[in-house]
């Protein structure tokens, strides 16, 4: 059975726990597109998890963050934007 770890609802991707950072409170999860750091998770390794990011979580930007606070950045392509009602923007 997988864990279910939720963040928000959006983009979600599965991932195994690879290992805990007790200093910083973070937990680090491998997917194929590379790691995500998360809030510490008391799991054993290797424990396969669904984690789900909000879209209000996710910044888009047209360069690399510097000097930023990010924990998590990853390359990517939009291929679509879909409008939704006003009350969302």
């Amino acid at each position: 059975p997988e864990n279910h770890v939720r963040m928000a609802i959006s983009t979600k991707f599965f991932n195994s726990l690879s290992n805990n950072n007790p200093g910083f409170g973070l937990s680090c999860l491998d997917f194929d597109g590379g790691t995500i750091l998360v809030p510490r998770i008391d799991l054993p390794p290797a424990t396969r998890l669904r984690v789900r990011v909000a879209a209000k979580d996710i910044s888009l930007a047209l360069t690399a963050p510097k000097n930023s606070s990010v924990l998590n950045v990853f390359h990517g392509t939009v291929q679509n934007i879909i409008e939704g009602p006003r009350s969302l923007r």
